[in-house]
C-alpha cells in the first residue's frame, strides 16, 4: 500500500463520489477486516487504465484536480503519486491548480491539424468576441457606478410609494 501523498490534504464528498462512479468500485486494495487486507501488483496492473477516467471525473465534478482528489485516486488505484500527477500535468485540458473563478473554459487546438484547419481564425474570432464582451461589461458596470439599488418592504403600496416619493420627490402615485 503507497504511503506516499501528494500533500495532507484528503478528498472532499464530492471528489470521492465523482472518483468511485467512474472507477465503477474498482479498488484496488480490499479490506476485508482489521488484519486481512487483499491487494497486490497484478491487481494494481490491472486497474491503472482507470487513471484517466478518474482524472477526468475530478476535473468535471470540481473544475480542477485538487491534491485531496489526485491522493485519493492514487490510493484507491495504487498508483505512485509522482505519476499520476505527472499524467494530471502532462495534458493540457487538466487543472492542478484551483481556477480563479468558476465557469467554463473555452479550449481551442493549436496543433499542425488544427491549424491546417484554420485555428488561427477560430483563436483571432474568439478573441474579438471576448474583447466585445468585456468592453460591454466594463460600459455597464461604469454606467451603474452613480446608481444604488434600494429594496423597500412592506405590506401596502400606498406606505412604501410614499417613502419613495418622498427620498426621491418623484411624485409618483401607485393605486
Amino acid at each position: 500500500m503507497a504511503d506516499l501523498y501528494i500533500s495532507e490534504e484528503a478528498a472532499d464528498d464530492v471528489e470521492t463520489a465523482a472518483v468511485d462512479a467512474a472507477i465503477g468500485g474498482r479498488s484496488v486494495v480490499v479490506r476485508e477486516s482489521e488484519r486481512l487486507i487483499r491487494a497486490g501488483t497484478s491487481k494494481r496492473h490491472g486497474h491503472r487504465h482507470l487513471l484517466l477516467p478518474a482524472l477526468h471525473a475530478l476535473q468535471n465534478a470540481k473544475g480542477w484536480i485538487s491534491p485531496g482528489g489526485l491522493n485519493y485516486v492514487c490510493e484507491t488505484l495504487q498508483i505512485p503519486p509522482a505519476e499520476a500527477y505527472g499524467v494530471a500535468t502532462f495534458y493540457d485540458l487538466f487543472r492542478v491548480e484551483e481556477p480563479m473563478q468558476a465557469g467554463d473554459v473555452t479550449h481551442v487546438c493549436v496543433d499542425a491539424a488544427c491549424q491546417i484547419a484554420g485555428a488561427a481564425d477560430r483563436i483571432a474570432d474568439l478573441k474579438q468576441t471576448l474583447g466585445s464582451i468585456r468592453a460591454r461589461r466594463e460600459r455597464e458596470v461604469e454606467a451603474r457606478r452613480e446608481e444604488f439599488t434600494v429594496a423597500l418592504v412592506g405590506y401596502t403600496n400606498a406606505g412604501k410609494s410614499t417613502l419613495m416619493n418622498a427620498l426621491t420627490g418623484a411624485g409618483t402615485y401607485v393605486a
